[in-house]
C-alpha cells in the first residue's frame, strides 16, 4: 500500500478565504493605528499612557489625553481643542476661524456704517468726559435727540482726571445731566471714572441722582478691594468691565490679585477696542474677549465655557437683553 501524501497546503477555495482575513486583519490594524503615531523609531519617542510613538510627545498627550482646556492659551474655545504649540494654534485660527477676515471686518466697523447694519450689535449712548468743554452743547443737542432710540444705556459717562483738573467742572455738569437722564429714561448707566481720588467724588454725584439700586456698569476697572467694595455699598446693582487691561501685567501687575478678590457674578468682559492694545497681541478688537475668557479661567481655575457663560449672563442682567 503506498504511503499516502501528506499535503499541508491550503485547498483552493481556502486561498481566497486567507487572503480576505488577512486583508482585514491589515485594515483593523491601520484603523487601531493611533493618529499621528510615527513609524520612524529613531526620531520618535514612546507616549506614556498610549502605545504609540510620535515625534512630540507633549503635543499628542495635549491632544490626545487630557481635557482640552487643560492649556487654556493654547485652546481653540470655539473648536474645543487642544493645542501644544502656539503655532499651530495660530494656523488652526487662521484656517478656521478667519482672524484676518475678523480683524478687517472689524476695522470697517470703525467708521459706522456696518455698525449701524448689523442688527446684531446694540448701542449705548454718551458723552465722554473727555469731550467735555469741547463744543459741548452741541452734543447735549445730539444726545437729546437721539436718545428716543433703540440704545441700552447712558454712558461712557463720568470724570476723567487723569491729564489734570482743569475741565472738572464741566466734567460735572455733563455727568450730572447725563445721569439725570438715565434716572428719567430708567437706563443703566456706563460710567468712565480715572485719576487719583476721584471715585468718591462720583459715587457722591452718582448717589445724589440715582436711586441705590440703579443699573451701573464700572468701565475698565482697574481700582482695588476697597473701591471695589464701596461702589458696590453704594450701588449694588454694579457689574465691573474686565478689559484687556487684565491681559498688560506689565502695565497693571496688581489687577490680577484684585480680580480674584472679586465675585464672577460681578463681572462683564468689554475689549474697549481700538484703544486698548495689549503686548504680544495681533490687534485690537473684539476678539481680545476670548484671551480675557482664558485668562480668567486659568484665574478662577474654571472652564473658560462656564466664564463666558456667567459674564454673558450678567451683561444680560444689567442691559435686560436676550
Amino acid at each position: 500500500m503506498e504511503e499516502e501524501e501528506l499535503d499541508y497546503e491550503p485547498e483552493e477555495e481556502e486561498v481566497g478565504v486567507l487572503k480576505e482575513q488577512i486583508e482585514k486583519e491589515g485594515c483593523l490594524l491601520k484603523e487601531q493605528r493611533i493618529k499621528g503615531s510615527s513609524n520612524n523609531k529613531k526620531r520618535s519617542r514612546p507616549c506614556c499612557i498610549c502605545s504609540g510613538r510620535f515625534v512630540n510627545v507633549r503635543r499628542h498627550v495635549l491632544r490626545a489625553h487630557v481635557p482640552w482646556y487643560t492649556a487654556p492659551l493654547l485652546a481653540c474655545w470655539t473648536c474645543q481643542l487642544q493645542f501644544g504649540q502656539q503655532g499651530a494654534f495660530t494656523i488652526h485660527c487662521n484656517d478656521y476661524h478667519n482672524s484676518e477676515q475678523t480683524h478687517g471686518r472689524w476695522t470697517a466697523c470703525l467708521d459706522g456704517d456696518l455698525l449701524r447694519e448689523d442688527k446684531r450689535i446694540l448701542h449705548t449712548i454718551g458723552i465722554h468726559p473727555k469731550v467735555a468743554g469741547n463744543q459741548v452743547g452741541r452734543h447735549f443737542n445730539e444726545l437729546k435727540r437721539r436718545i428716543p432710540g433703540n440704545f441700552l444705556a447712558i454712558g461712557e459717562c463720568g470724570l476723567d482726571v487723569s491729564q489734570g483738573e482743569k475741565d472738572i467742572r464741566e466734567q460735572v455738569k455733563v455727568l450730572r445731566v447725563q445721569l439725570e437722564l438715565a434716572r428719567d429714561c430708567k437706563l443703566p448707566v456706563v460710567i468712565h471714572c480715572r485719576g487719583k481720588n476721584i471715585t468718591a467724588r462720583c459715587l457722591d454725584i452718582m448717589s445724589e441722582i440715582l436711586d441705590r439700586d440703579h443699573g451701573v456698569h464700572w468701565h475698565c476697572f482697574s481700582q482695588d478691594k476697597t473701591t471695589y467694595e464701596n461702589i458696590k455699598r453704594c450701588f449694588p446693582n454694579t457689574k465691573f468691565g474686565i478689559s484687556p487691561l487684565l491681559l498688560m501685567e506689565d502695565t497693571y501687575p496688581q489687577l490680577r490679585s484684585q480680580v480674584c478678590e472679586m465675585s464672577l457674578e460681578d463681572i462683564i468682559l468689554e475689549s474697549d477696542a481700538p484703544y486698548l492694545h495689549p503686548k504680544n497681541y495681533e490687534d485690537s478688537s473684539p476678539i481680545l474677549i476670548r484671551s480675557i475668557i482664558q485668562k480668567l479661567s486659568i484665574m478662577f481655575n474654571i472652564p473658560g465655557r462656564e466664564i463666558a457663560d456667567i459674564t454673558t449672563r450678567n451683561a444680560q442682567q444689567l442691559y435686560k437683553f436676550e
